[in-house]
């Protein structure tokens, strides 16, 4: 255990192992009392099971002069450089804390021993980061509560209507007719269709050159595996997985704590691209995800197509750095900026493409034997919330 302070702030920097029960029993209580801390990407549970994969993992426990908690889990990639835990698929983070916490981020960061600390889904509402924010993006979210006929009254009432449902509806139509009966799971625990879905999702990486996240990152296949197995309603895996003439067509996985999902990768099998799986399946999950105990379904950030298809809302996430160093600071908020400006220009389509044969060189150069112990029996643009739903 490394122990730091600065201006009040003292920082005891420990493994998620050795949290006292006491210290865990106040996560739970802050979770309980914040209810801007819903998501499972904040749940002490979600740390562990990447701390299992990933050494790396750490969780700064925080404490002013007036004893207050608050806790900070992150990955330590290098000494004084932290970053969010789960990086690639970390799609919100933030610091567990009550409403009232107040501390400055870059106080927060000096009292941790850090230099630097980057961020990309941060929550926004969090006051300790807003003076480091670079940008704001939204994140759109299906509200569930009371059932499908208030999910569709919510659209109309904000304007988005409903034809995305209704275009839903009559691809399924076809898709009966012409493939079998239809059958939507809510919640299927089985391993294969992980497998399924994975290869469905690195197909589509390789093929668009977004490049294998997979194996650039072997343990995340361990860690959909581990959470898939969990069964306690505070924190598991859960994979919504459409059927037809007795197949999987298309499949959403993702994290579920309480009454929220936040999805992580959705994918389908190509053969039934032209029925748009993906728009099916969620449309599904609209219809009978409350009966199953969710009010909440996390679209993860961006502004594609079909989330507007099918969100109710959204809440901002911010984009932003601490960085101790000032020209660290200035530098990865200019290329920030810079590469802002590039995907508004024309230049985004021609570098777009060069990015992608490097991502296809790349991969292809690392040949296709990949670790997927767990997945041996299955087929073999945002990182986060992978969408190729169709």
């Amino acid at each position: 255990m490394a122990v730091s302070s600065s201006n009040g702030l003292t920082v005891s920097t420990v493994r998620p192992s050795e949290l006292t029960e006491p210290q865990r029993k106040q996560w739970h209580s802050i979770l309980a009392g914040n209810s801007s801390l819903r998501s499972p990407y904040l749940r002490l549970a979600y740390v562990e099971e990447v701390a299992r994969v990933c050494p790396d993992v750490r969780v700064g426990v925080l404490e002013d002069g007036s004893g207050q908690l608050a806790f900070w889990p992150f990955q330590q990639k290098k000494p004084g450089i932290a970053r969010p835990v789960g990086e690639k698929i970390g799609c919100l983070h933030g610091v567990v804390c009550s409403e009232a916490w107040a501390h400055d981020g870059e106080e927060m960061v000096r009292a941790a021993g850090m230099r630097s600390w980057r961020f990309d889904h941060q929550i926004v509402s969090q006051k300790s980061f807003s003076r480091f924010m670079f940008q704001r993006v939204p994140a759109p979210f299906m509200d569930l509560r009371g059932g499908f006929d208030a999910y569709c009254e919510r659209r109309r009432d904000n304007g988005r209507g409903n034809k995305a449902i209704r275009k839903a509806r009559a691809g399924q139509r076809k898709l009966e007719r012409e493939q079998g009966a239809v059958r939507f799971e809510v919640d299927s625990r089985d391993p294969e269709l992980l497998g399924r879905v994975i290869d469905w999702k690195r197909r589509q990486m390789r093929s668009t050159g977004i490049g294998d996240l997979f194996r650039r990152s072997p343990w995340i296949l361990e860690f959909t595996e581990n959470v898939l197995r969990r069964s306690e309603d505070e924190f598991r895996g859960m994979m919504s997985v459409l059927h037809a003439g007795g197949n999987p067509v298309s499949i959403f996985f993702g994290l579920r704590s309480g009454t929220v999902f936040h999805g992580l990768f959705f994918a389908y099998d190509p053969r039934y691209a032209r029925y748009s799986p993906g728009r099916i399946l969620l449309a599904n999950l609209a219809r009978h995800g409350a009966k199953h105990g969710l009010e909440r379904v996390e679209l993860g950030k961006g502004n594609e197509p079909y989330k507007a298809s099918f969100a109710t809302g959204s809440t901002d996430v911010a984009v932003g750095s601490i960085d101790l160093q000032p020209v660290n600071a200035l530098i990865w908020n200019s290329t920030h900026r810079l590469k802002r400006r590039i995907a508004r220009s024309p230049f985004e389509g021609p570098l777009r493409s060069v990015k992608q044969l490097a991502n296809r060189l790349v991969d292809r150069g690392s040949g296709d034997g990949m670790p997927m112990r767990a997945l041996k029996n299955s087929e073999t643009k945002n990182p986060c919330c992978f969408w190729d739903g169709k």
